[in-house]
């Protein structure tokens, strides 16, 4: 996959996430999807936490889930996660379980619980280490401050 067919899929993506923007207020903004290489959406989800009162429905994982499910595989090697935020330690450890190729963000995980943030010398143990990209994106960090300023 070229760098133009990640950008396609971003901009997919990016549309696809105005039409989840209702669910923001009940949820944290948090939307990922999984594309194959041929830039056909596999799997989408929004964050469940709140809704679900469980702190492992993280929309990662929930998409990865969802994904495997769609495929029936065990990995998603050729695959591609996009998330708006930086996905954490949690659903990092499912990104390397299921083998997932690469990992685009838009916003970045600031309080040190993201991928971006784990030693590399440990994720390389697992023979596995996904490509990221962050990609910063204004209207999702907007989304993410109205969230909060909105909780408060």
């Amino acid at each position: 996959m070229g760098a133009q067919d990640s950008l396609e899929i971003q901009k997919l993506f990016l549309s696809n996430l105005i039409s989840q923007k209702p669910y923001f207020k009940q949820e944290l903004p948090s939307y990922s999807e999984i594309y194959n290489l041929d830039g056909k959406r596999i799997s989408h989800s929004l964050n469940l936490v709140e809704t679900t009162k469980n702190p492992l429905q993280h929309s990662e994982n929930i998409a990865i889930t969802q994904a495997l499910e769609r495929t029936k595989s065990k990995y998603l090697e050729n695959c591609i996660l996009l998330s708006t935020l930086e996905p954490c330690t949690m659903c990092m450890g499912s990104i390397l379980k299921a083998r997932i190729a690469k990992v685009i963000y838009f916003l970045q995980n600031d309080k040190g619980d993201g991928i971006s943030y784990s030693p590399i010398e440990w994720i390389y143990q697992l023979n596995h280490f996904p490509i990221l990209e962050y990609v910063e994106n204004k209207e999702i960090f907007s989304d993410w401050k109205t969230f909060f300023m909105d909780k408060r």
